[in-house]
């Protein structure tokens, strides 16, 4: 097994982990991709794997992860973050990269079919929350909207309710009344 057929599979869930034992059936060297150290990082180095962590979505980690790739398995749902991740993953692959290959394989999309909703970030953890960049923020947000503590909630009695009502409370200290 050398390192010069290194293969990149983002993600530890299903389908990357059927490539992943197809490959390693033929002795091809695996790198994962993970959003987090977690049970699922650890359990991929114990079946042979290398494992980083990064963001599709931030080219300095996309382009870390590549480092003596020769190879990208990229498969993710068709959705809004689909093409969030994808932009940054060729653009830094065709920048960054030594990519002999790069497979990008989607679901197809079929609007007609009943799919249950699935809201994004219902794995979240705390550890995924970072500190969102200044250069991100609207000029003029307050302070206290920049700090860690929680000002919004959604409430309602109904999923929709909840998506359509948004309380923030203004810490006592921050209010000018």
């Amino acid at each position: 097994m050398t390192a010069s057929n290194l293969v990149l599979i983002p993600g530890a869930g299903g389908v990357g982990r059927t490539v992943f034992e197809q490959l390693r059936a033929h002795d091809v060297p695996v790198r994962f991709m993970v959003r987090r150290e977690d049970e699922r990082a650890d359990e991929l180095r114990a079946l042979g794997a290398e494992v980083v962590t990064g963001d599709l979505t931030r080219p300095e980690t996309v382009a870390a992860a590549l480092q003596d790739v020769t190879r990208m398995y990229f498969a993710m749902r068709v959705s809004a973050d689909h093409l969030l991740a994808a932009t940054p993953v060729a653009s830094v692959a065709r920048e960054y990269g030594n990519l002999e290959a790069l497979t990008a394989l989607r679901s197809t999309v079929t609007p007609d079919a009943e799919r249950p909703c699935t809201p994004y970030g219902d794995t979240l953890t705390p550890a995924d929350l970072g500190t969102i960049p200044e250069a991100d923020l609207p000029p003029g947000l307050p302070g206290w909207m920049r700090s860690d503590e929680p000002w919004a909630e959604r409430q309602g009695a109904t999923p929709a309710d909840k998506r359509a009502t948004i309380t923030v409370q203004v810490p006592a200290d921050q209010r000018p009344f």
